[in-house]
C-alpha cells in the first residue's frame, strides 16, 4: 500500500513538474525576446499551434481578443492582466500572424522552448504564481475561461 501511495505522489510530481517547466520556460523566452513585457501579476494564457502552413483562425481571433479586453484587467491570481502567447512552429506562421493583424498575442517559435514536451497540450492557462488553471480547453472558450477569473 505504502509502495503504491509513493509512486502515485512521484508520478504527480513528475507530471506537475513538467507543467511548471512549460511555465518557466515560456515566461525565460518571453522575457528574452521582449525585455519590455512585465510578467509578474499576470495570468498567461499559451496557445501551441501545431500546423507548420496555416492559421487556426478562430483560436487566434480569441487570443487576440483575451489580450485586448483583459490585458489590465484585475483577475483572480492575476491582479495585472493577462498575456496571451502563441507558440508556432515556424516563422512563416508568426508571419501570418503578424499579417492579420494579430499585435497583442504575442509569438514565440517553438524552437525557442528548446526540448519541453508539450506532446497533448493545446492550450494551457496559468496564474502569475505559474499553477495551471485550466489545461486544453476548447479552442473557443479561452475567452469566456479567462473572464470567469474577473473580480469586482
Amino acid at each position: 500500500m505504502k509502495k503504491n501511495l509513493l509512486l502515485l505522489l512521484i508520478f504527480v510530481a513528475g507530471y506537475l513538474g513538467a507543467q511548471q517547466d512549460i511555465y518557466k520556460t515560456v515566461s525565460e523566452a518571453l522575457k528574452k525576446n521582449t525585455p519590455e513585457v512585465v510578467l509578474e501579476n499576470k495570468i498567461l494564457v499559451i496557445n501551441f499551434s501545431s500546423n507548420p502552413t496555416e492559421i487556426n483562425k478562430v483560436v487566434a481571433a480569441d487570443l487576440e481578443k483575451t489580450a485586448n479586453v483583459f490585458q489590465a484587467a484585475k483577475l483572480k491570481d492575476g491582479r495585472k492582466g493577462v498575456i496571451c502567447v502563441s507558440i508556432v512552429p515556424n516563422a512563416l506562421v508568426e508571419i501570418m500572424l503578424d499579417k492579420e493583424g494579430y499585435k497583442k498575442t504575442m509569438k514565440l517559435l517553438a524552437s525557442d522552448l528548446g526540448d519541453i514536451n508539450v506532446s497533448n497540450i493545446e492550450n494551457i492557462i496559468f496564474n502569475a504564481d505559474g499553477d495551471v488553471l485550466y489545461k486544453n480547453i476548447e479552442e473557443t472558450k479561452i475567452y469566456t475561461s479567462v473572464q470567469k477569473l474577473i473580480t469586482r
